[in-house]
């Protein structure tokens, strides 16, 4: 959902090699999730399965059409910005090679993974929750905050990965923000 915002700031020309994407964010005043409605409808839009007929000249259309809306009056055209290459034919119909790799927290800063997993001993994981329910401090604000930037980094899945005595706990708390939630035991 955030690349595709992303993909939408920039064809407006408000994420540009000296903004990033968080600054535009802030300094346009999207701290709300109104825009994420209209984000979802355009990636839901530009789904493509080869087997429905869809062709990358039909995509290319399709998206063309869709964040026109964003172009900026005498900016560049979105022919400029979407170019019609062939290797649209193997982004659109391949599957990317699975590239696993454990990183720090601190490494993964401004970066995004389609599937993210989190793994949370259990204190950690118990001081988070607390910190975030009830009785914030500091010695757990700094684990809340590196959690936050680990989890924030997933595109499509997060996993959470903590022992048994805290998964009811933490699943309940994300779920009264509305995330989606299920809990396997392993």
């Amino acid at each position: 959902m955030i690349k595709g915002h992303k993909i939408a700031l920039e064809i407006a020309g408000k994420v540009h090699e000296h903004t990033t994407y968080h600054q535009a964010v802030v300094e346009n005043e999207f701290g709300g999730t109104e825009w994420r409605g209209q984000i979802a409808r355009i990636l839901n839009a530009l789904e493509f399965t080869a087997g429905d007929g869809h062709t990358r000249e039909e995509w290319l259309n399709r998206a063309h059409r869709l964040f026109s809306v964003y172009l900026r009056p005498g900016g560049r055209t979105m022919a400029q910005m979407l170019r019609n290459e062939a290797k649209l034919d193997s982004i659109l119909g391949g599957s990317e090679k699975a590239n696993l790799s454990a990183r720090t927290i601190h490494s993964v800063k401004g970066l995004e993974f389609p599937a993210i997993c989190v793994v949370l001993t259990s204190s950690k994981a118990g001081g988070i929750i607390t910190h975030l329910e009830s009785e914030p401090d500091q010695t757990n604000a700094e684990s809340a905050r590196e959690f936050y930037v680990g989890a924030s980094r997933a595109e499509k899945l997060l996993v959470v990965a903590c022992p048994k005595s805290q998964s009811k706990r933490l699943s309940t708390h994300l779920a009264t923000s509305g995330a989606k939630c299920k809990t396997i035991e392993i």
